[in-house]
């Protein structure tokens, strides 16, 4: 049997032997992913360096792996992010339907999958694509409920210190289908960092900003017919390139700010902007019962209130020209 040797950052050295897992590890689908920016924008045009949503979409699968998830699970999560068009997030800022939510490649994950190599792969081993992309069936993967997910746990593990790391991933376990932390203590640490990581990146102004005037330079581009919905279905480079080679001057303007630009004094606008509110409030297990951590901790669930009541604001769009 081929085996398919994976050093990861954040979980080491893993060895994979599970041929429907290689395959679609192999796949023109998730290739693609390693020229798409988890980050969104471009390196370039963007305040912090990012990293390949390949990377991330291999490492749920990792985590599934590590926690003992089973092989459709980990199919689930290595197919999950997939489906993401170019700019990945970025993209939502050109759908008004998808910007609350930031899940444009949930809604079309079916008919954007569909066009790759990942259905026959599936068929092959057994499985139907509609069924691998029905998150509902994978707790363990996604929550609505903002319980532990291994999608949201990996994400935020890539954006945190290395060295705080291997104390949350030993913490971590599954109990009645669900992941969660086995120390009320490392618990709160990790919901407080990812709430930390939503008030500086994910959800600030910088970043928010760099988003809306990215999109906007590419909205100006579709309008004028140099770049098609189609081209979001190739990678970061394929459609950055076509943008910068454009003659338009709003473009270029656009393009220049968020090379040079320094967004800590300039003034806002009117526009407003919502902003997906990222955060976990996990369960705890202790003496074998399950807990939600903003009910046994009630210092965190007031933390995590104003939290979400200063997200709830959205983020004022600053005037850059």
């Amino acid at each position: 049997m081929k085996t398919l040797n994976i050093k990861d950052r954040l979980y080491g050295e893993c060895l994979i032997d599970n041929p429907v897992l290689i395959e679609i590890i192999n796949s023109q689908a998730l290739n693609r992913l390693k020229k798409i920016n988890q980050l969104g924008v471009p390196d370039k045009y963007y305040h912090k360096k990012g990293f390949p949503r390949y990377e991330h979409t291999v490492g749920v699968m990792l985590l599934l792996r590590l926690l003992g998830a089973d092989e459709k699970n980990q199919l689930a999560g290595l197919l999950h992010d997939a489906p993401h068009m170019a700019f990945s997030h970025v993209y939502d800022f050109l759908d008004p339907n998808t910007i609350a939510k930031e899940n444009y490649h949930d809604q079309h994950a079916i008919k954007i999958l569909s066009q790759s190599d990942v259905p026959s792969i599936l068929l092959k081993h057994g499985y139907d694509l509609e069924d691998v992309l029905n998150h509902d069936q994978f707790p363990l993967l996604k929550s609505e409920n903002n319980n532990l997910s291994a999608d949201r746990i990996d994400y935020s593990l890539r954006e945190m210190a290395s060295e705080k790391v291997p104390k949350f991933l030993e913490d971590l376990s599954i109990h009645d289908n669900q992941i969660t932390f086995t120390d009320q203590k490392t618990a709160r640490k990790f919901s407080e960092e990812v709430l930390n990581i939503q008030k500086t990146h994910w959800g600030a102004s910088e970043g928010t900003n760099r988003y809306y005037y990215f999109a906007k330079a590419l909205k100006i581009a579709i309008k004028l017919g140099y770049i098609t919905n189609q081209d979001f279905l190739n990678d970061d480079n394929h459609v950055t390139k076509k943008l910068e080679n454009i003659n338009n001057s709003e473009i270029r303007s656009i393009l220049r700010a968020l090379t040079k630009l320094d967004f800590s004094n300039l003034p806002e606008t009117d526009l407003i902007l919502p902003k997906k509110f990222r955060h976990v409030d996990p369960h705890v297990l202790i003496n074998n019962e399950i807990f939600k951590l903003s009910d046994i901790d009630h210092e965190f669930k007031e933390i995590l209130d104003i939290a979400k009541h200063i997200n709830s604001r959205g983020i004022k769009i600053l005037k850059i020209d």
